[in-house]
């Protein structure tokens, strides 16, 4: 733990600096959703570091590799992907503005037709399935024609899409099961002795899981953000991860540091 965290502090001061002298323009779209991404790893995984042994980390942790693979994903598709990620704001604020109403509150006249234009000028991009058919269908579209996210997809399939089933089955998987409060979760956490059955709220090899892959995923975020942006960071950050890898992989084989 001690050298992990030695790590996971350089990382962080290393993304740090990039998220302070970040310069993007306001129209580049994945520029905005990779420094958005970037701030948002930075923040968790300074969390998971604070936190240390409690078993929360593996929720952090979680959420991590699923920003990181939702990232991988737009970069396969930069324009077209980052504009829907931007724009999903519009369904986001058409269903707060629906439930605003339904609540009996009254709304500006002006708030809600700017929500109303920006909905029918970007909505029809998130329909959904159900949606799409009632269109070709000649239906009525549903109440709420939109898809539940911006992508479109499950986890699984954006996982599968950038190659990601190993991270998928080894970590997001038993991580979901913490997250969902499934008994095998739960159940990963009590303890028994011979006296009693207590809950167990420390783990240190959760911790270490958690910042294990909290590193990889901010490393690969900032890779992706430097070399977009091209920040020259990326001899401090293969340096990094090589002296990581290296480090690691002499430990697991008994090799002496």
């Amino acid at each position: 733990m001690p050298e992990l965290q030695k790590f996971v502090s350089r990382l962080l001061h290393i993304a740090d600096d990039m998220s302070k002298t970040a310069r993007y323009n306001d129209d580049d779209h994945f520029g905005f959703m990779g420094l958005s991404y970037l701030y948002k790893q930075i923040e968790h995984l300074r969390t998971i570091f604070i936190l240390e042994e409690r078993r929360d980390v593996l929720l952090i942790a979680r959420s991590m590799i699923e920003g990181l693979c939702q990232l991988l994903w737009t970069a396969t598709n930069k324009d077209n992907l980052a504009f829907k990620w931007r724009f999903y704001a519009c369904v986001h604020d058409w269903r707060v503005l629906r439930s605003r109403r339904h609540a009996g509150e009254a709304v500006p006249k002006e708030e809600s037709n700017r929500i109303e234009e920006n909905v029918r000028e970007y909505g029809p991009m998130f329909y959904s399935r159900q949606a799409r058919r009632a269109l070709k269908d000649s239906k009525q579209l549903p109440s709420d024609p939109y898809e539940h996210n911006w992508t479109g997809k499950t986890a699984k399939e954006i996982f599968d899409a950038v190659q990601g089933q190993i991270l998928y089955k080894n970590l997001y998987a038993p991580f979901s099961d913490w997250h969902h409060w499934n008994v095998s979760g739960i159940g990963y956490a009590i303890r028994r002795d011979e006296l009693q059955v207590f809950y167990s709220t420390h783990s240190i090899q959760d911790a270490a899981t958690a910042l294990a892959t909290g590193f990889q995923c901010l490393m690969q975020t900032a890779e992706v953000v430097n070399d977009y942006l091209e920040m020259e960071k990326e001899t401090a950050l293969a340096d990094l991860k090589n002296e990581y890898i290296t480090f690691f992989s002499r430990r697991s084989t008994g090799a002496k540091s």
